[in-house]
């Protein structure tokens, strides 16, 4: 558990992300998304003017998770400004010195900088006035040892003063992951083209463009979708499965034994006649 001995490591620090928090404590687990940068070939371009096959072609792989990113806000209130800074500056030591006896490495742990705010009188016909300030804090921290996940996330969310946290699961190798999928994506795409070309009497002709975004307008000017793009993108996720049986409040302590990885690419191929 947490001990009040002040012993802080020298860890990263980055503008807070302010975030909607209510008053009561909210836990999830949440997936972790990863989007992959490839080329967007074409953009606001014309059509093309010869015949082309127009194709999606997807891959996922599922992996057991290696890591875990357990994001935080810790919030103390008092009635003056100056004890709300002093509270939330004493429990961050606690929190830090807590992970770093539990081995998180401080390179592993951002400690955004610290916000403070009035609390206004909120009483309905009460006259407005400051009754006390909130000082807060996000953290963000990653655990590369799955084995010591759950005593760090029961310690961290069972803490009255974390008023949200949750978890990304995630994996270490995931460039390796990204670059086999989007490989695999890639020749799922042309598959699809060779076998729409055969089956209107043609062939299938060098690839025109490649994106993981839609086309621009490529739907408006068949008369079958909006005439602007839609930007949709196609990303690069991972899913938790097995969590219908499990509370809500448990779930962020809940270590999925595979996550499923996705991945997706759109393409434009010339279509020529097969003269065979």
């Amino acid at each position: 558990m947490m001990s009040n001995k002040s012993a802080t490591p020298n860890v990263a620090t980055a503008p807070l992300v302010r975030r909607n928090v209510g008053k009561r404590k909210r836990m999830k687990t949440s997936i972790l998304f990863i989007t992959v940068t490839v080329m967007a070939v074409i953009a606001n371009a014309e059509m093309p003017t010869f015949p082309f096959v127009f194709v999606e072609g997807y891959a996922k792989k599922d992996v057991a998770p290696n890591m875990a990113q357990i994001n935080f806000n810790l919030e103390m209130r008092c009635a003056g400004a100056s004890e709300a800074m002093s509270a939330i500056d004493d429990q961050s030591k606690v929190i830090l010195k807590y992970l770093y006896d539990q081995q998180i490495s401080p390179k592993d742990i951002i400690a955004h900088r610290i916000e403070k705010e009035a609390l206004q009188n909120e009483e309905k016909g009460a006259a407005r006035k400051v009754v006390g300030y909130k000082a807060s804090r996000h953290f963000s921290i990653t655990v590369n040892n799955l084995s010591r996940y759950v005593d760090i996330a029961q310690t961290i969310f069972t803490n009255t003063n974390i008023v949200w946290a949750s978890t990304d699961f995630g994996a270490s190798n995931k460039v390796e992951i990204e670059t086999e999928l989007l490989m695999q994506a890639s020749q799922n795409a042309k598959e699809k083209a060779v076998q729409m070309a055969k089956g209107f009497g043609g062939k299938l002709g060098p690839v025109h463009a490649i994106t993981q975004r839609d086309f621009y307008n490529i739907a408006g000017a068949f008369g079958v979708g909006p005439e602007e793009g839609s930007g949709r993108s196609i990303s690069f996720e991972s899913h938790l499965e097995g969590l219908e049986g499990i509370a809500e409040e448990h779930r962020v302590l809940y270590v999925p034994a595979s996550i499923t990885f996705n991945n997706g690419v759109m393409a434009i191929f010339r279509m020529e006649p097969d003269t065979k």
